[in-house]
């Protein structure tokens, strides 16, 4: 965001409210955590999502060997505390996402991720999580992610534990079409999602 040049080097210090709610977030795939500079990454980043591991249809996580190994979680973590950068773990993807659909149309397997998530971030230190579904088919199909981020949302407000609350949030396909739909969404969910990113290299065109 842009500063005022009118502003003392005091005032310039303290940042607006936009400035604190602007976000960089970086996508960071299990190919390339071997050779990652935390320290550089958390330097200009506020959230990093590990990308990505799986849900089947039983609600259970699969491809966890996507998952960053502890010495790699250890020191992303370190990096993180120092910046504030958040941590969050992607489920999901292009072919990554067979299991969303039969997942979040039952109450009772929706439950048990949901569980497991939040033992997931609690015992490794995550600060929440990204779904990227690609793509939800159908009504049905929204009505279920529409649930999926309610349970989560409500999970993540009853966790115990210090900090602030964990974070939601959602990659989209940017047709034209996903726009209002999300609007909708986002309204029926109260705004439990935080930041909806947008696949915007999906256009094939020139994006950042």
């Amino acid at each position: 965001s842009k500063k005022d040049l009118g502003s003392t080097k005091e005032d310039a210090s303290q940042p607006s409210a936009n400035e604190t709610k602007f976000a960089v977030v970086g996508y960071l795939p299990e190919w390339r955590y071997g050779g990652v500079d935390w320290e550089a990454i958390s330097d200009h980043l506020t959230h990093l999502i590990f990308f990505s591991i799986e849900v089947d249809k039983e609600g259970s996580f699969a491809a966890m060997d996507r998952f960053p190994k502890p010495d790699q979680l250890r020191l992303a973590r370190a990096a993180a505390n120092r910046t504030g950068t958040k941590l969050l773990i992607c489920f999901g993807g292009n072919s990554r996402s067979n299991g969303f659909s039969q997942m979040v149309a039952s109450k009772k397997i929706r439950t048990r991720f949901v569980k497991s998530l939040v033992a997931l971030c609690q015992d490794n230190g995550l600060d929440g999580v990204d779904y990227n579904w690609e793509y939800p088919a159908n009504t049905q199909d929204w009505d279920g992610l529409k649930s999926l981020i309610t349970d989560t949302r409500r999970a993540f407000a009853a966790r115990a534990g210090p900090g602030p609350e964990w974070e939601i949030t959602m990659a989209y396909y940017p047709d034209g079409r996903q726009e209002p739909i999300l609007a909708e969404f986002h309204r029926k969910t109260r705004g439990a999602v935080d930041m909806y990113h947008m696949m915007s290299y999906d256009q094939h065109q020139k994006h950042s």
